[in-house]
């Protein structure tokens, strides 16, 4: 079960003491701490392939922007409290490709394992359709935040994909303030 380890109201006043809309995060601590998901694609070299969104807005959604295949051969199960923004190749007319899937096995039979995988991406991508690239899926897990907003990133990759349409500002030292802070939860937990 995923949820976000940054405590809204925290971050949310962390972000607006430096005027950040959100915090795009593409380091693999990072992304878990902010969604619980481990990017295993990430730990071994892959960056990029699985950004977070935390917004400011304590109301909007924490976002997980990610690969079809990764969510598929990696990530069973439903989100909790976390939003996936799921991304594939384009196909030839600039549009999302179709979803990428294990070839059925010789002998017809369905693995347990592929079942519920397939079954979980497929259920996922009747509700949020995957975007063509993950430029688009993170534009999209920014929801309502305008161009010209700062986003705080924790790499190059966040503005590798979105461009200099936004302003930028080191994530490290925010997270590591609101890291400081411990929610009730976090502290009941320790004890």
């Amino acid at each position: 079960v995923r949820r976000s380890k940054l405590p809204s109201s925290i971050n949310s006043a962390v972000c607006a003491a430096k005027g950040v809309a959100a915090l795009v995060l593409s380091e693999p601590l990072n992304i878990y701490h902010a969604t619980g998901f481990w990017p295993q694609t990430l730990a071994m070299g892959h960056l990029g392939s699985s950004l977070a969104v935390v917004p400011a807005d304590p109301a909007a959604p924490v976002a997980l922007v990610t690969p079809q295949f990764i969510h598929y051969f990696m990530d069973v199960g439903a989100p909790d409290l976390v939003q996936l923004w799921l991304h594939t190749a384009p196909g030839e007319d600039g549009e999302a490709g179709p979803p990428i899937y294990f070839a059925p096995s010789g002998d017809g039979e369905v693995d347990p394992f592929e079942r519920a995988a397939r079954g979980a991406t497929d259920t996922q991508l009747a509700e949020r359709p995957p975007l063509a690239s993950a430029a688009q899926a993170l534009r999209g897990a920014l929801g309502d935040v305008p161009m010209g907003a700062t986003l705080a990133a924790d790499g190059f990759i966040p503005q590798a994909l979105l461009g200099d349409g936004f302003a930028y500002v080191a994530a490290e030292p925010l997270l590591r303030r609101v890291r400081m802070i411990k929610s009730p939860a976090e502290i009941e937990l320790m004890r």
